[in-house]
């Protein structure tokens, strides 16, 4: 919804529907969570150093971990919408 044309609307819809308010990560808050989200996986506990490329809707997530934090992320204004 960052940089859909209809992202405004949308949200509002959503809040005239159900009475809550839609906050839109920026692209670094996305990719933060990304990460938390995976260092907090039991299935990924045993891998330390490691990338990860998360491709959505209008963004690119690039995150490199090393010893299971995050040292690097970034998000890049591509996807299928971008």
């Amino acid at each position: 919804m960052r940089d859909a044309s209809n992202g405004a609307e949308f949200r509002e819809r959503i809040h005239a529907a159900t009475g809550q308010e839609v906050r839109l990560l920026t692209g670094d808050e996305e990719a933060n969570l990304i990460g938390r989200g995976l260092t907090s996986d039991p299935a990924l506990a045993d891998l330390q150093d490691f990338d990860v490329f998360d491709l959505g809707g209008g963004s690119l997530e690039c995150l490199a971990f090393r010893d299971r934090r995050a040292e690097q992320a970034l998000s890049l204004p591509l996807g299928a919408s971008g």
